[in-house]
């Protein structure tokens, strides 16, 4: 679900904009996994 929206958000935005979207997130997502 979440996913989908990154992927939606990629295909407005674009890939350069989905790769920023990636590493904003991708370490908040390890830490909530973490936790």
């Amino acid at each position: 679900m979440y996913y989908a929206a990154l992927m939606a958000v990629s295909g407005v935005n674009g890939t350069v904009g989905f790769r920023a979207v990636q590493l904003v997130t991708l370490p908040f997502v390890r830490f909530a996994q973490a936790d």
